[in-house]
């Protein structure tokens, strides 16, 4: 599984597709990027699934975090990096290694 982690994170193309699919899956307004609104649905969506709650605090610091450049739209490239700061950790520092 980690060799298949590392071979992701060194297709930049399949990364690129990856993040490109998730917005458009997100994406309500099909506008190409994600407002607030769709990230905070998301991961209301997820805690809920988690049986966890999500503050309104926590949503905008998740907000922020992953609109990089501050326009208050999360782009396919946004996803894109966070995926790999995901991934990154899992090869480097993931306790389940």
């Amino acid at each position: 599984m980690l060799k298949d982690i590392q071979d992701l994170l060194a297709d930049d193309n399949r990364l690129s597709m990856i993040a490109k699919l998730a917005v458009e899956k997100l994406d309500m307004n099909r506008k190409g990027y994600l407002n607030k609104s769709e990230v905070k649905g998301f991961f209301e969506e997820v805690a809920e699934e988690l049986d966890t709650q999500v503050t309104s605090g926590e949503l905008e610091e998740l907000f922020t975090e992953l609109d990089e450049n501050g326009t208050m739209k999360v782009t396919p490239e946004e996803i894109k990096s966070m995926i790999k700061q995901i991934l990154t950790y899992l090869v480097n520092d993931s306790p389940f290694k």
